[in-house]
């Protein structure tokens, strides 16, 4: 298994627009291609989201990225 570590630094005061669109269109999307989410969260004090997505192996998360990426 491998996995991906995303750090996110979202603009001062637009952390709520981002989760909006994280749980409502990215995560959803994502799981749709067959990407797992393993964490999720936010950093309030740097204005961070940090979030965790594994694969089986290196061939599938290359594989997986350009179908979700190529849509």
């Amino acid at each position: 298994m491998v996995g991906q570590l995303r750090i996110y630094t979202i603009n001062k005061g637009m952390m709520d627009s981002w989760l909006k669109l994280f749980h409502e269109v990215i995560a959803p999307k994502t799981l749709e291609f067959g990407m797992c989410i393993q964490s999720a969260r936010k950093e309030e004090e740097n204005e961070r989201f940090i979030w965790i997505i594994t694969y089986e192996d290196m061939e599938v998360l290359k594989k997986k990225e350009e179908e979700f990426y190529g849509c």
